[in-house]
């Protein structure tokens, strides 16, 4: 009944590109939402939905660690990266 523009963005897992094991890309793309890395929303009327709030049992880092294409980045890094990941979500719980 909508009417308009549409635009899906996905998040597609690459075993090859990314560095992880065939069998493991849904896993792999459960990991990137569950840890907070990728956001699920959706554009609903004037402004963007998140259409899920992730658990976040997932560490960020582990998600980071579970690809080789990832293997450079040092334990300070990936908490930077973490505790970056963690201020995005609090703006936006903030927002909502």
């Amino acid at each position: 009944d909508k009417k308009g523009f549409r635009f899906i963005h996905l998040l597609s897992p690459c075993p090859t590109g990314w560095g992880f094991p065939e069998d493991k890309t849904i896993t792999m793309a459960r990991m990137a939402v569950e840890s907070g890395a990728y956001h699920l929303m959706e554009w609903e009327g004037e402004g963007w939905q998140t259409t899920y709030h992730p658990s976040f049992q997932i560490k960020v880092e582990d998600y980071l660690q579970a690809q080789t294409r990832f293997a450079h980045l040092t334990g300070e890094e990936l908490q930077e990266i973490a505790r970056r990941t963690a201020k995005y979500w609090e703006r936006v719980s903030r927002s909502e």
